[in-house]
């Protein structure tokens, strides 16, 4: 399976697998698009999210101005990390990285005595399986920043 990365080496990632089975057509296109629109609304979710846990940690009202401003700030904060370019994001992404692996270290110490085994068990009712397709498409979101990982340092894997 790694040799089929390196057939097609092109920063485009998924596309580029999709451009080269289907061809240059409208369906490559509509996916290109809806593949571009997954983007900006995991951008917007990450956005929302971030700005709803920095208010109340500043000790900021919430308010529908001050999380305006603090999403839009995140965003810029962002952009611009991005336009200092790779090196600086992965140097940004190993320290992201560090903390949220110490977060959960924490979470799991604190919380290991907390566990109780009959709330673990396997439900199959609708309500159920809603809560499981919604942590799925959560899931989903906010994975999908990886494959721009593994395509930042460029060609030189293959």
């Amino acid at each position: 399976m790694p040799g089929w990365a390196a057939r097609f080496i092109s920063d485009a990632g998924p596309i580029e697998f999709i451009l080269k089975g289907m061809g240059d057509g409208l369906l490559t296109g509509a996916l290109s698009f809806l593949f571009w629109l997954t983007y900006v609304v995991s951008i917007a979710l990450f956005a929302k999210g971030f700005a709803s846990y920095l208010l109340p940690l500043l000790q900021i009202q919430p308010s529908s101005l001050t999380e305006s401003i603090a999403e839009a700030g995140v965003v810029l904060a962002f952009l611009a990390l991005g336009l200092l370019g790779s090196s600086a994001v992965g140097k940004a992404e190993l320290v992201i990285v560090i903390i949220k692996l110490s977060i959960l270290a924490l979470f799991v110490v604190l919380g290991i005595w907390s566990i109780k085994p009959y709330l673990v068990t396997p439900s199959f009712t609708l309500s159920a399986l809603t809560g499981s397709l919604n942590a799925i498409a959560i899931f989903f979101l906010s994975t999908v920043g990886l494959p721009n990982a593994a395509l930042s340092n460029g060609n030189c894997c293959y």
